[in-house]
């Protein structure tokens, strides 16, 4: 349900919602060009999978599906967030904290310092993203 014409909607949840479809739209893009050149061997070298019994192209082609379903749920959510969806709230911080805590992990497990930082500075990100969609303002703007 829509709380828009009753309520302004909270800068932060309006920079979530933004933030969203940019990074949907980068997704998608992502997608398409793994897929494009699945086969590319240049773009299989750079690529080190956990399993060596899977072929790299067919490990870039499943991660650019992947990439393009992903982008499409980031503009999905985007586009709840901005019409004022409570349940898209509630999943965009569910997914963060899902991610906040893969990423815990992968800092844990992951050697390279410049991985360390991705993932640290994704962690605070999806932090940030809770942080606008549980503030009080945003609760009301969404009904909750």
């Amino acid at each position: 349900m829509s709380h828009e014409t009753t309520l302004r909607r909270p800068v932060s949840v309006g920079a979530v919602s933004i933030f969203l479809l940019v990074a949907g739209i980068l997704e998608i893009i992502a997608g398409i060009l793994l897929i494009v050149n699945h086969d590319n061997k240049d773009t299989q070298e750079g690529l080190g999978t956990a399993s060596p019994d899977v072929p790299h192209a067919t490990t870039l082609l499943l991660l650019g599906i992947a990439a393009i379903v992903i982008g499409l749920m980031y503009i999905a959510a985007s586009r709840g967030l901005w019409a004022g969806d409570d349940t898209w709230r509630v999943i965009v911080i569910f997914v963060s904290v899902l991610n906040i805590i893969g990423l815990i992990m992968a800092t844990i497990f992951v050697i390279d310092t410049t991985s360390r930082i991705v993932t640290i500075v994704t962690a605070v990100v999806a932090a940030l993203v809770i942080a606008a969609l549980a503030s009080p303002r945003s609760k009301e703007f969404f009904g909750a």
